[in-house]
């Protein structure tokens, strides 16, 4: 088998032979990593959570209703606080994410008014500040002010 394999390569090697030409594929930029491959996966991870908590929440009222006792109530209680909690968390970090990328990109905390700077969405190059144009990934609508 590896003997076939190596046969082709060595037939293949014959002078004025060129290797045929791979497709261009898409290059890895930041907006092609932010909006195709980590947004989807932040929206998938946060839905997934905020499905587990309601499990969660559900659960702990089952276990109160069926409860016998008083250990197994607080059980129940115990369960609910943690579920309301792992909620709240999940629904905060799309507040807290947020806050962190007005600080670094506007460098304001409520985000600023200089806008167009390196990372902010735009749809074209007069949304972004002197020096940067707007790259738009292919098959996107909006991509980011980049140098």
């Amino acid at each position: 088998m590896f003997l076939n394999f190596l046969s082709i390569f060595i037939s293949q090697a014959q002078p004025g032979y060129t290797l045929p030409q791979l497709p261009q594929g898409v290059s890895l930029s930041a907006p092609f990593i932010m909006t195709r491959i980590l947004i989807p996966i932040a929206n998938f991870l946060i839905a997934a959570g905020i499905i587990l908590a309601i499990i969660t929440i559900v659960v702990s009222g089952i276990m109160y209703l069926k409860s016998g006792s008083d250990t197994e109530a607080k059980s129940a209680k115990g369960w609910f606080k943690n579920g309301i909690i792992g909620a709240f968390i999940i629904l905060a970090v799309g507040v807290i994410i947020l806050t962190i990328y007005n600080i670094v990109v506007t460098g304001s905390f409520f985000g600023g008014t200089t806008g167009g700077g390196v990372g902010t969405p735009c749809i074209t190059t007069s949304q972004c500040q002197t020096g940067l144009t707007c790259r738009i990934p292919p098959g996107m609508t909006s991509g980011f002010c980049l140098p």
